[in-house]
């Protein structure tokens, strides 16, 4: 029968870092068997240990056991080093970027219809019927608004099938209000556009947790994310002009609601 010897010290590290620790431990096995070859021989030393890939460190309960390697010091005698890593305690990663997105209005800073007259004279031979009659046409502009992106990563205990639900029910969904990364933004300005995640490993702590390296990406539009439509005479194609009073005809301009708002903060409570 193997012999196990858990008490060596020579050749074992540990590290500490703003993740946690990471740690080597080092296990002689001995008594094994002279019959085994080379690398059954590593294996049924293994055996012998009794440890299970994400098990926990007996010393630093947040770091779990990712790998192990063995050499072979003789012909009945194994060294196993085991390496433990961190697998929650990672601090989540949060980059914002701005940039401007290009929009088309027919209104101008101060909510007015863009628009430009001309009165054309007594004498305008072109066409008599025009003589003192002002016209007024509407125009739409491109204009650029504040944009910006906000990306997390972090890790987190998660299985595959549930990142697949939450990515299905947040992606393309807006914010309903203010939320606990932006509390003071309004509803409908910032999108869910990405939510994956890659495997990372996993825990096995009476029970199994994998353990995932989550991305989430959120994009703002300071004017919102519906759709503001408006009619455009095909003749001429200029957007109908408003009356005396700078009123559109109602069924000339409509704003659409494309996405359904819900809450974010769920996804980001404990940054």
């Amino acid at each position: 029968m193997a012999t196990v010897n858990w008490n060596l010290i020579e050749g074992e590290t540990a590290t500490l870092n703003r993740e946690g620790w990471t740690a080597t431990r080092g296990i002689i096995v001995s008594d094994i068997g002279s019959s085994y070859e080379g690398q059954e021989k590593i294996y049924r030393g293994f055996q012998s240990l009794g440890v299970e890939i994400g098990e926990r460190h007996p010393t630093y309960p947040y770091s779990y056991l990712q790998s192990v390697s063995g050499t072979a010091l003789s012909s009945d005698i194994v060294k196993y080093d085991l390496t433990y890593e961190p697998m929650k305690n990672v601090p989540p990663e949060i980059t914002v970027s701005g940039k401007l997105a290009s929009v088309q209005t027919n209104l101008d800073v101060s909510g007015d219809p863009i628009t430009v007259s001309y009165t054309f004279p007594s004498d305008y031979k072109h066409d008599p019927n025009r003589a003192n009659q002002t016209d007024t046409v509407t125009k739409q502009l491109n204009k650029s608004i504040p944009s910006a992106t906000i990306t997390v990563k972090r890790r987190e205990i998660i299985t595959g099938s549930q990142l697949a639900e939450r990515a299905l029910y947040y992606e393309g969904t807006v914010n309903n209000s203010g939320w606990n990364i932006r509390p003071y933004d309004d509803a409908n300005t910032w999108m869910c556009s990405t939510i994956d995640g890659q495997l990372a490993g996993y825990i096995l702590d009476g029970s199994l947790y994998y353990v995932y390296d989550t991305v989430y990406v959120w994009e703002y539009q300071s004017e919102g994310w519906n759709q503001k439509i408006i009619y455009v005479d095909p003749n001429t194609g200029d957007p109908v002009p408003p009356d005396a009073e700078g009123n559109y005809p109602p069924e000339t301009n409509k704003e659409v609601i494309l996405y359904p708002q819900i809450d974010f903060s769920p996804l980001t409570i404990d940054l």
